[in-house]
């Protein structure tokens, strides 16, 4: 699925499809839905989607197959779980997420497989063009999709803050999809519109900030050590954290 170990920041961002929910997208879907009272995102990257859910009064597990520093396991791959998580004792969930287009029919087909009640998922209005998928739409017929009337940003991770006040506001067409087990009803598309208070900061997310930045270069190292260790770099004296934090902020 993934080639493992990754060369740099940027490709583990590519590779996994790593960009970041715009945190007006969970805020405002979760207006038009109502969720199980237990939520699972098992691609939560830094919390955007986990976050908006816990503000709407859910109980979110939050997972990802990599660890961008939020979430309660960061090593999980959800597509090879055979089950739920065990702290979910047996009761309904919903998965709530913006999982990698590539794999997003997969991660409908594992959500149900692993017992969801409902699946919320955010993403390109693409996922219904392409032929290659029909057999899939068939199987798996949506009920709702609401697309986002205002186009929205998701930055790829490795995006610095400057990089992205750079970049033009977004030119990808975005919707959520709807999926529920046992019910008739299917291919119905509305609007979804943002107010103001859904661009209203998110401080419970992991920030790509200096000291994420540090903590992840660590394990990027570590993972390069164990599966290629003729490419891992010598080992370096020990630096403070104060002064790492400082080296990155020169860069």
């Amino acid at each position: 699925m993934y080639r493992w170990p990754f060369e740099d920041k940027e490709e583990i961002a590519r590779q996994l499809e790593a960009s970041e929910t715009a945190r007006e997208a969970p805020r405002a879907i979760l207006r038009s839905e109502l969720l199980t009272p237990l939520v699972w995102d098992p691609a939560c990257g830094r919390g955007v989607c986990a976050e908006a859910a816990k503000e709407a009064g859910y109980k979110v597990y939050a997972s990802d197959i990599y660890n961008w520093g939020y979430g309660d396991n960061r090593r999980m791959d959800f597509l090879k779980r055979k089950r739920p998580p065990k702290v979910f004792g047996g009761q309904e969930f919903t998965v709530f997420s913006n999982v990698p287009f590539s794999m997003a029919c997969e991660f409908v087909h594992q959500s149900f497989a692993l017992g969801a009640r409902k699946i919320v998922l955010f993403q390109r209005q693409a996922w219904l063009e392409s032929g290659d998928r029909t057999d899939f739409w068939q199987k798996f017929p949506y009920q709702r999709q609401y697309l986002c009337r205002k186009r929205v940003s998701c930055y790829w991770f490795h995006f610095s803050p400057q990089e992205r006040d750079e970049k033009n506001g977004g030119t990808t067409a975005y919707s959520w999809y709807v999926f529920e087990r046992g019910q008739n009803s299917r291919f119905q598309s509305d609007w979804i519109d943002f107010i103001e208070s859904d661009y209203r900061p998110m401080p419970g997310i992991a920030h790509a900030s200096f000291d994420i930045r540090v903590a992840e270069e660590k394990a990027f190292r570590k993972t390069i050590r164990k599966h290629l260790p003729e490419l891992a770099p010598p080992k370096q004296p020990a630096v403070p954290e104060a002064q790492a934090l400082q080296s990155i902020a020169a860069e």
